[in-house]
C-alpha cells in the first residue's frame, strides 16, 4: 500500500529530516544537489507552493519528492525552471515504482517534468530524453583529464592554449577564484544573465522576486551536503565570467553561466568551465555535471551522458485532454505546424514556471507575442 503526505518543510520534525536524508545518502543516484532536503527548504522559504511529499509504504517510510503543487493541483520540478533534476527519492527495493502512483495518492492531476531521474518512468507518449553531460575526474585527477581532452580535440586545446597566451600578453594573465564570496560579482552574474535573456527573446526567469531571492540566499547557503557557490575569472582586473553552481559532497552541479560578450575572443566562459572541473581535485568532487542541453562547449569536457526525462506525468483519471492534443498534434503534425506548436508550448512551460500570477503570466505572454519575429 502506498501513501504520500505533502507537507510543508516547516512541517518536517528533525527526527523525521534525518530520516529523509539517509534514503539519500544510502543512495548515489541522488547525490545531486537537487535532491537535496535543503534546496527544497530554500525554495519554501521563496515560493509558496513548495511541498514536500512524504511517501510511505507497507514496510514504513520508503522516501521523499520535492516539488511545487500550483493551483489546480499540478505540480511542476522542485526549483521550477531552474530544476535540472528531480523526481522521487526512495529506498532501493522501491526504484522500479511508478511515480505516478505517489502523485496520485497525494491528489496531484500531474507533473510537468524536465530532468526526470527515474529511468523507468511511464511519461506520457509526448515524453523524451535529454542528454546529460558529465565531466569525471578519473585517478589521474586533472592533468590526465586535460591530457584525454588534448587527445580528442587537439585543435580545441590549440585555440585554448593561444587565447591562454593572448591573455598573458594584454591583459597579465587571469586569475580563477573558485569561491568567490563577492556580492558585486553576484549582482553582476544576474544583471548580465537577465539582459542575456532579453537580448535572445527568452523569457527572463530571473525577473520574478522570488528568483532574485532564492539566488541570493543560495549564495550563502552552506549545510551538511548543499551550498551554492559562485566561481568566477578575471582576466587583469577585469571580471569577464562567471558561474553559480549548486555542489553537493561529491557533485559540482553547472547552473547559471554567464561571461562579457566583449570578451568572448578569449574564450572566458570555456576557460571558466575548464577551471571549475580541474578544481575537483582540490575540493575531492568527483563528477561535474554541466546539465541538459546540446551546447557546443559541453562536448570538450563531457566525459559521457546520461538520459534524463522530459514530458508530463498524468496521473489515472486526472487527464488534461487540450494539453493531450497539444503534444499529439506536436508529434503528429509536419515541421511548417509541428515546430510552432512546440516552440509556443516550451515558452508557455517557462513562463507559467517561473512567473507565480496570473497578471504576470499575461504580461509574459504579452511580451513574448510582441517580440521582434528574429527573437522568437
Amino acid at each position: 500500500m502506498m501513501k504520500t503526505e505533502l507537507v510543508h518543510y516547516a512541517d518536517l520534525d528533525a527526527t523525521l529530516i534525518a530520516e529523509l536524508e539517509s534514503i539519500r545518502d544510502a543512495d548515489a543516484r541522488y547525490d545531486s544537489p537537487f535532491f537535496d532536503l535543503d534546496f527544497a527548504r530554500e525554495l519554501g522559504r521563496v515560493r509558496d507552493d513548495t511541498r514536500i511529499a512524504v511517501l510511505r509504504d507497507g514496510a514504513g517510510l520508503a522516501g521523499y519528492w520535492a516539488m511545487h503543487v500550483r493551483p489546480g493541483n499540478w505540480a511542476r520540478p522542485i526549483g521550477a525552471v531552474f530544476s535540472d533534476w528531480h523526481g522521487p527519492v526512495v529506498r532501493a527495493d522501491l526504484s522500479a515504482a511508478d511515480p505516478s502512483r505517489w502523485l496520485d495518492e497525494a491528489g496531484v492531476k500531474g507533473m510537468t517534468v524536465n530532468g526526470l531521474l527515474r529511468a523507468d518512468s511511464r511519461l506520457e507518449d509526448d515524453g523524451g530524453v535529454a542528454a546529460v553531460g558529465q565531466a569525471v575526474l578519473g585517478a589521474g585527477g586533472a592533468e590526465a583529464f586535460l591530457a584525454n581532452q588534448r587527445e580528442l580535440f587537439p585543435k580545441y586545446a590549440k585555440n585554448i592554449r593561444r587565447a591562454e597566451r593572448l591573455i598573458d600578453q594584454e591583459f597579465g594573465g587571469m586569475t580563477f577564484e573558485a569561491d568567490d564570496r563577492s556580492e558585486v560579482a553576484l549582482d553582476w552574474l544576474l544583471e548580465r544573465k537577465s539582459a542575456q535573456y532579453r537580448a535572445t527573446g527568452l523569457h527572463d526567469v530571473l525577473g520574478p522576486d522570488w528568483a532574485q531571492r532564492l539566488m541570493r540566499n543560495l549564495f550563502t547557503c552552506r549545510t551538511r551536503r548543499f551550498a551554492g557557490r559562485l566561481s568566477t575569472l578575471k582576466f587583469g582586473n577585469k571580471l569577464v565570467a562567471a558561474e553559480l553552481d549548486l555542489i553537493s559532497d561529491t557533485i559540482v552541479h553547472g547552473w547559471i553561466t554567464v561571461f562579457d560578450n566583449d570578451y568572448a575572443r578569449y574564450s572566458p566562459g570555456h576557460l571558466l568551465i575548464r577551471d571549475i572541473i580541474c578544481d575537483m581535485e582540490r575540493t575531492g568532487h568527483v563528477m561535474a555535471d554541466m546539465g541538459a542541453g546540446t551546447g557546443a562547449y559541453k562536448k570538450y569536457y563531457e566525459t559521457y551522458m546520461i538520459p534524463a526525462l522530459v514530458g508530463t506525468i498524468d496521473c489515472a483519471n486526472r487527464l488534461r485532454p487540450f494539453a493531450r492534443a497539444w503534444r499529439y498534434a506536436e508529434k503528429a503534425l509536419p515541421e511548417p505546424f509541428s515546430g510552432p506548436l512546440a516552440k509556443i508550448r516550451r515558452r508557455t512551460d517557462q513562463i507559467a514556471g517561473a512567473e507565480l500570477t496570473v497578471g504576470r503570466r499575461l504580461a509574459g505572454f504579452s511580451a513574448a507575442l510582441n517580440r521582434p519575429k528574429d527573437n522568437k
